[in-house]
């Protein structure tokens, strides 16, 4: 019989926001993350009601519709999509995310260690990180009734714009 060397190593996948391949274990940030299955498993359709699921984050709705959020007692935080920084939310003090059907996670990026991301961000950083494209086409579309003659409606698709690579 033959002596066998079995040897593997493993990087768990880190937040998209650090940009770096590294454990998490092995980085010195605080980091939260909201996946897809707990927005799924929870019916979660909009960025306030995700933050929820996380600590440090305070969300509010103001006049009605406008989303704004404090960060471990800052106010004005930055939010950035796919790693790109977002300023719409500094020209509307609203979140510029209305629905999270092409929504893969929510990362939160907690303390002043976000301030390598610019000004603002001394409370954390959100950042969304969208679905990847698909070559084959997918679908998704999920409907509710609820209490009070509540309805949501949450659709998306995938695929393939033309056949062309």
């Amino acid at each position: 019989m033959q002596e066998i060397d079995v040897q593997e190593e493993s990087i768990h996948p880190t937040e998209e926001s650090l940009k770096v391949m590294a454990p998490l274990k092995d980085i010195p940030i605080t980091t939260s993350t909201v996946t897809r299955s707990l927005l799924d498993q929870r019916q979660v359709w909009n960025l306030n009601e995700a933050v929820k699921y996380t600590t440090g984050i305070s969300p509010s709705l103001n006049y009605g519709g406008f989303q704004t959020f404090t960060m471990r007692g800052f106010r004005g935080p930055v939010i950035m999509v796919d790693g790109a920084r977002d300023e719409r939310m500094n020209l509307s003090n609203s979140a510029p995310v209305t629905s999270l059907a092409s929504v893969e996670k929510i990362e939160y990026l907690k303390g002043p260690a976000a301030i390598l991301y610019g000004h603002s961000a001394v409370g954390g950083i959100l950042n969304i990180v969208r679905k990847k494209p698909t070559e084959a086409f997918t679908a998704n579309m999920t409907a509710t009734y609820g209490s009070w003659n509540t309805k949501e409606v949450n659709a998306g698709a995938g695929g393939a714009i033309n056949s062309k690579r």
